[in-house]
């Protein structure tokens, strides 16, 4: 669905006039930006009141649809998938969490947030820093297809090579000049024990406030 659905989501930017957000779409592919307007407080987490879907169904089969051709199928189509809804409505399904809440690497942000709660901010710390062997073997043999033959993000690789980095000497600089931007947690944490090597909860605290609570709210995800 997040691949091949179109998506509308409403974000707030600082400072920013409306015609420069605009200018934007000469440059975008696959998206736009627009309805524009400007307000005193911006979008914060929680303000998102839900999700609305309108899900396209192709392609079909279903007992009985490889017999019937126009008309007559789009009734028995519609009569399996009303028979569908009402079940759903009178006895719910199983709402689980998608496998993305939790992360993608081999230290769920779910541990993480498990070991923030228990008051363990060393070993949060750790859990946030930690890289994949498969990941750092092709940052040190410089290729990006590890021995299973599951090509890794080359992000990825630069994030393992940095962490290495920083857990094998201790230099904080050299790792920052390795990771990419988009780590902003992992940079983070750098930045801080470059001058404070064993606080720990100072470290986390330098974490954006949004990704902290992310990390907490992986581990609840996971008790539901």
């Amino acid at each position: 669905k997040d691949r091949r659905g179109v998506t509308v989501q409403r974000i707030s930017v600082y400072r920013v006039f409306a015609d420069t957000l605009a200018n934007l779409n000469r440059a975008l592919r696959g998206s736009k930006v627009g309805n524009f307007s400007y307000e005193k407080k911006r979008l914060e987490l929680g303000d998102l009141m839900g999700n609305e879907f309108l899900i396209t169904l192709r392609d079909c089969t279903f007992a009985g649809s490889d017999i019937v051709e126009g008309k007559t199928k789009a009734a028995l189509a519609e009569k399996v998938i009303r028979e569908a809804l009402e079940n759903m409505q009178a006895h719910g399904f199983i709402n689980y969490y998608g496998l993305q809440r939790f992360g993608t690497y081999s230290v769920g942000t779910h541990e993480v947030g498990l070991k923030i709660l228990q008051g363990d901010f060393e070993g949060a710390v750790n859990a946030i820093l930690t890289y994949s062997e498969e990941a750092i073997a092709c940052a040190l043999e410089h290729k990006f297809v590890p021995a299973d033959g599951k090509m890794l993000p080359r992000d990825d690789i630069a994030r393992a090579e940095a962490l290495h980095i920083f857990k094998t000497t201790g230099d904080s600089q050299m790792a920052l000049e390795k990771l990419p931007r988009k780590f902003s947690g992992e940079g983070s944490i750098l930045r801080y024990m470059k001058r404070n090597k064993r606080d720990f909860l100072g470290a986390l605290l330098q974490i954006p406030r949004n990704l902290r609570l992310m990390y907490v709210h992986a581990y609840q995800s996971l008790v539901w």
